[in-house]
C-alpha cells in the first residue's frame, strides 16, 4: 500500500477524465494540455483579427470556391473534429472577450486545416422578430463539430470550404 501511494506521487495523480475514465496527470501530461489550449488560444485570436480587422474578400481567399463533400467524413477525420470543437469552445469560454459564432468556427477550421482534414464552414440565416439573424457552424463531412446545436432554425446560405 506504501508503494503504491509512493509511485502514484511519483508519476502523477489519478483523475477522472470524459466519461468516467481514470486518467493519469503526470507533468508530460499536464504540459500537453497546456501546449494544446495555447495553440487553440492563438487560434481564436487569429480568427478574430480574420473576421473583424482584415476584409472578409481577403480572408475568403483562404477558402477556394468549391462544394463541400456531403459524404459522411472518415471516422478518424470526425473524431479530431469533434475534439477540436470541444477545445474551441473550452478555451473560448474562458478568454476575456466573447468569441463570436463565426470566429469560433474559423480558429476551428484553421486547426483542422492544420492537421490535414477537410471541413468547411457553413453560414444561415433565419428570421428573429421581423428581423434577421446570422450563425455560422463548422462541418466535418456531415457532421456538426462547433456551433451545431444552434443551427437548428437557420437556412444555409454559403459554405466556405478549407483544403
Amino acid at each position: 500500500s506504501s508503494r503504491a501511494a509512493a509511485k502514484s506521487s511519483s508519476v502523477g495523480s489519478i483523475a477522472t477524465g470524459r466519461e468516467g475514465r481514470p486518467r493519469v496527470t503526470t507533468p508530460t501530461s499536464v504540459l500537453i494540455r497546456g501546449l494544446k489550449a495555447t495553440e487553440a488560444t492563438l487560434a481564436l485570436l487569429v480568427a478574430r483579427f480574420l473576421v473583424f480587422v482584415v476584409p472578409f474578400r481577403l480572408t475568403a481567399r483562404m477558402f477556394p470556391p468549391r462544394e463541400p463533400d456531403d459524404a459522411p467524413a472518415e471516422a478518424a477525420a470526425e473524431a479530431c473534429g469533434h475534439l477540436i470543437g470541444r477545445r474551441v469552445a473550452r478555451v473560448a469560454d474562458h478568454l476575456p472577450w466573447t468569441s463570436t459564432c463565426l470566429v469560433r468556427a474559423l480558429a476551428g477550421a484553421l486547426l483542422l486545416a492544420r492537421r490535414g482534414t477537410v471541413s468547411h464552414i457553413r453560414v444561415g440565416v433565419r428570421k428573429e422578430d421581423g428581423r434577421l439573424a446570422g450563425h455560422a457552424w463548422l462541418m466535418v463531412g456531415t457532421a456538426s463539430v462547433i456551433g451545431g446545436a444552434a443551427s437548428e432554425g437557420y437556412v444555409p446560405l454559403a459554405d466556405l470550404v478549407s483544403s
